[in-house]
């Protein structure tokens, strides 16, 4: 479940990685660097910031053999 945090704007995409139950999500935010890639386990409701200060992502997709997102 995805809530709406301080600084959050838009949830753009997800990617589900079904051996780890982590469903990973683009975040575009409201101002410059403000976007980031995220990542939160489907039986938790925190996430964890993987990659951030970055332009506006948009499609986001998860290789799990290889350990890529």
């Amino acid at each position: 479940m995805l809530g709406f945090f301080k600084g959050f704007s838009d949830a753009y995409d997800l990617a589900i990685d079904f051996s780890t139950g982590n469903i990973f999500f683009s975040a575009v935010g409201k101002e410059i660097l403000s976007s980031y890639i995220g990542v939160v386990h489907s039986s938790s409701i925190f996430y964890k910031e993987v990659v951030y200060l970055i332009n506006p992502p948009r499609e986001i997709t998860v290789h799990p053999s290889k350990g890529y997102v």
